[in-house]
């Protein structure tokens, strides 16, 4: 499943633009993939994919990235274990979704988070 949403959304992101029911569903898209990320039994190979996904996300669409981790804490959580994931891996695409990770911030009341 992780894999059918990061290549629906790159596929969508190459014509630089989410078709509206992709956006209305983004949400729901961030919470799943966040939290079977963060599982422990999960492979590497979805979690790449997963920072791939998320990545992206968060490099086109930061402002729904940030308000999906603000509202929900584990989505948050899971980015920060995504980053650092994706930091470590061996390949290069993997490694830029991740760093594009560390470019996104939230900020709660003063405080990143």
């Amino acid at each position: 499943v992780v894999g059918v949403y990061e290549a629906l959304v790159a596929a969508c992101m190459r014509t630089n633009a989410l078709p509206g029911p992709l956006c209305v569903a983004l949400p729901s898209i961030l919470r799943f993939v966040c939290r079977y990320a963060a599982e422990p039994t999960t492979c590497p190979a979805v979690k790449r994919l997963a920072v791939k996904l998320v990545g992206s996300l968060a490099s086109q669409r930061p402002a729904d990235v940030a308000a999906v981790a603000r509202e929900d804490q584990e989505v948050n959580m899971s980015i920060t274990m995504l980053r650092m994931f994706g930091l470590c891996c061996p390949n290069a695409a993997v490694r830029e979704c991740a760093a594009s990770l560390g470019d996104f911030r939230l900020v709660e009341d003063g405080i990143r988070i």
